[in-house]
């Protein structure tokens, strides 16, 4: 069970937190207290 972490913040507060523009879709999300090395998951980043 390594490599495993916790995504815990709900959808409100990835938006708010990282001033996103551009959002996926709410219905394609939720918390995870034990994400495993092969799942999807968000990602988030800054164009060049």
């Amino acid at each position: 069970m390594f490599g495993r972490f916790t995504l815990f913040a709900d959808y409100e507060q990835i938006l708010e937190r990282f001033d996103v523009d551009v959002a996926f879709d709410e219905e394609n999300y939720s918390p995870n207290f034990s994400v495993a090395p092969s799942q999807s998951v968000i990602s988030i980043f800054k164009p060049l």
